[in-house]
């Protein structure tokens, strides 16, 4: 039997539906403020923990990806990181080192020049 894309996305809808119904269940049942109080504070910490678990997961991810890209490429173990390199400050034996910058052009005015004094 083949899980078809239309049957995975009902259980999902299921169980979203079902989850929603248990929590208004376990609203109505709270019989004080200090209990429902005490309901938003744990499913607001448990979303918290999940959604922090996530990121980092995610992180994990593109640091892993990172570091498989850089292996492939060739790049040596201790240059991964990013060095800022100012502008116009290229090591000897850069490429491109050997060419000299280009010359700033003068900027035109966009303003009309005005008519000379009499």
């Amino acid at each position: 039997m083949t899980v078809k894309p239309e049957d995975f996305l009902l259980q999902a809808w299921k169980q979203q539906v079902d989850l929603g119904l248990r929590l208004v269940e376990t609203i109505v049942d709270a019989t004080s403020l200090a209990q429902l109080v005490k309901l938003q504070s744990d499913w607001t910490r448990a979303n918290a923990e999940k959604c922090a678990a996530y990121w980092r997961e995610l992180y994990e991810v593109v640091a892993r990806s990172q570091a498989n890209v850089a292996n492939r490429a060739g790049v040596p173990a201790a240059t991964r990181e990013f060095h800022r390199i100012p502008i116009g400050s290229l090591p000897e034996g850069h490429a491109g080192a050997e060419l000299a910058p280009a010359p700033a052009k003068p900027k035109r005015s966009r303003r009309a020049h005005a008519p000379a004094a009499e």
